[in-house]
């Protein structure tokens, strides 16, 4: 196709996102709905930054594309619990009016589905003022944020964010998006003093799709390839070439992938058999986004500091016993630990085995910690009915939809710890531009840090991976950076004891084939000086596992060439 033809269609996509908050019901109920709405416009926004790029258009504006048409359901419920500290400051009476409806529409109310009814003579009388109420609120919340826009300093409130933002959000590291698409794939690298795209020439959108449908995405060859393909030019444009001197020195990205793209450990690429440093964990400490909006408003939200006499709380729940699931004789002995570290971290630790629903949501509000160790589902049909496994999971779930409904920013929470399956899983692809899984779950609720897992998680190994990790928060105490630290000492150390364990023949083995493979023999992907050839422009229940997944495979001890699981890989950290 020619530039003009390429030109329209970015015209007809810049035009199809413009339609994508239309889609928006500002409403906890209705979450389900616009989901639904939603999964019709997957991969647009992916188009149509592609199309962008494809058609030399400003980096910025593919980012801009990117965030107007994805999250839109974390976006939307991000407003209603916005500070609006600023516009207090400046219009308080314009910021009572909108804290009023920001509380409105952030309280329960009837669906239209599922409306109240009331039995009259033998007629069913739907309560309508509470629904027309709701549908007013609604239209007067976007008619005042429209008129907070129109004041000076306020143009891009809880809009997408313009350019100063989306550099500043890199002050703590470079953000890379990776953007994957039929027409082409591309990392837009965000930092301090610009945005730039770098074509990833490599990296087929078919590919993702096809090695997705596997079981083992922490596999030696998924790891390999994600590292010539992706993770090693991304690096080299940003100039992570070799380890730095020290671990202190260790610099920190921000990794947000799309589309299918979204389900593999972009922190766990390289070549780890030879331990020749050509490796994501030995050059850099690894966070994850769902947007660059998130990573914006968890940075601007406020921090809850302790004092000895109002210590903070670590809620700790073990669940060792789950009706119809394997038993997870580990998890008790992992509680113990994090139950010891809270402790030295003065904070006042509540424990439950085999808690309620209500005893979680009782407590949540008031912690400073949460640790979860048991099951956790990955729903396929709905991504809002995800859910952490507790003692009555069978007739009250705490789910995804539930969550969404907290608003914990008040009291600021720091850290959840979801030490369970596939907490960061989207099943279905029609709801991967959403990322509305547990962990952003617990992010949109008010917590700052959520560690969780990609897939399947091994009970034994789920023991030492959070002590690491805690040990690593105490050492840096409850800041920013000491959770990421933590989870990649964490990593690190599993890593090493893993590719200790690795049979001769594969840690010898030789990556340039899969370069040439990946290349279909056109060209490795590092030269022998290090420097990287891309352009740049301006899993059924089973031993020891913690996944409870009814329908796909998975969770063996072994990979798929009988190289033992890297029990490191799944585990991620959402978090500024």
């Amino acid at each position: 196709m020619d530039h003009k033809g390429m030109e329209n269609l970015f015209q007809d996509a810049v035009f199809a996102i413009g339609l994508v908050p239309r889609m928006i019901v500002r409403s906890l109920e209705s979450s389900d709905d616009t989901l639904f709405l939603l999964s019709s416009a997957v991969s647009v926004a992916s188009n149509a930054a592609a199309l962008a790029l494809e058609t030399d258009k400003d980096p910025m504006l593919a980012l801009e594309l990117l965030e107007s048409g994805r999250g839109v359901i974390v976006a939307s419920l991000q407003d209603l619990r916005a500070d609006a500290y600023d516009l207090q400051a400046k219009h308080p009476l314009v910021a009572e009016r909108f804290t009023r409806l920001q509380k409105e529409l952030s309280t329960p109310a009837p669906s239209k589905v599922t409306t109240f009814f009331q039995l009259s003579g033998g007629r069913e009388v739907a309560d309508t003022e509470q629904l027309d109420r709701r549908d007013q609120a609604v239209r007067e919340f976007d008619s005042i944020l429209e008129e907070i826009r129109q004041l000076p300093g306020f143009q891009s409130f809880l809009g997408s964010p313009n350019d100063s933002d989306i550099l500043e959000a890199a002050r703590g590291g470079p953000i890379a998006v990776i953007n994957v698409s039929e027409i082409r794939c591309d990392a837009i690298l965000v930092q301090r003093d610009r945005a730039r795209s770098l074509r990833l020439p490599y990296l087929y959108l078919q590919d993702i799709k096809k090695k997705g449908e596997g079981d083992d995405l922490g596999s030696i060859d998924i790891l390999a390839w994600l590292w010539a393909t992706i993770a090693c030019p991304v690096l080299h444009a940003l100039g992570f070439i070799q380890p730095p001197s020290t671990d202190s020195d260790l610099p920190r990205i921000w990794w947000i992938p799309t589309g299918p793209l979204s389900r593999f450990p972009l922190h766990a690429a390289g070549y780890h058999g030879k331990r020749s440093y050509k490796t994501v964990i030995d050059r850099v400490m690894s966070s994850y986004s769902c947007s660059i909006k998130v990573v914006i408003s968890g940075r601007r939200r406020r921090i809850c500091t302790t004092s000895p006499s109002t210590p903070g709380q670590a809620l700790l729940v073990a669940m060792s016993q789950t009706s119809g699931y394997n038993t997870l004789r580990y998890s008790t002995d992992e509680v113990a630990n994090v139950r010891d570290i809270c402790k030295s971290m003065s904070l006042k630790t509540i424990d439950f085995q085999n808690p309620h629903k209500r005893d979680i949501l009782r407590n949540l509000p008031n912690c400073k910690v949460f640790h979860f160790a048991g099951h956790a589902y990955a729903d396929a049909s709905n991504p809002l009915n995800s859910q952490l496994y507790l003692h009555d999971w069978k007739d009250n779930p705490l789910c995804v939809s539930d969550l969404l409904k907290l608003n914990l920013n008040a009291h600021a929470p720091f850290l959840a710890y979801l030490s369970a399956c596939g907490t960061g899983r989207v099943r279905d692809d029609s709801y991967l531009d959403e990322s509305t899984h547990l962990i952003s779950a617990f992010q949109l609720a008010g917590f700052r840090h959520v560690i969780g897992t990609l897939w399947d998680a091994d009970d034994e190994w789920s023991v030492e991976m959070s002590r690491i990790t805690y040990e690593g928060i105490h050492e840096g105490g409850l800041t920013n950076g000491s959770v990421c630290r933590g989870l990649h000492n964490a990593s690190r150390t599993l890593r090493d004891l893993w590719v200790d364990k690795m049979r001769p023949e594969e840690r010898e083995r030789r990556y340039e084939d899969i370069d040439k493979s990946v290349t279909h023999g056109k060209r490795p992907m590092e030269s022998p000086t290090g420097v990287a050839d891309a352009s740049t422009k301006g899993h059924g229940v089973n031993r020891g596992t913690r996944k409870v997944d009814r329908d796909d495979g998975g969770g063996a001890e072994e990979g798929s060439k009988g190289t033992a699981r890297p029990h490191w890989v799944p585990y991620v950290h959402f978090g500024v």
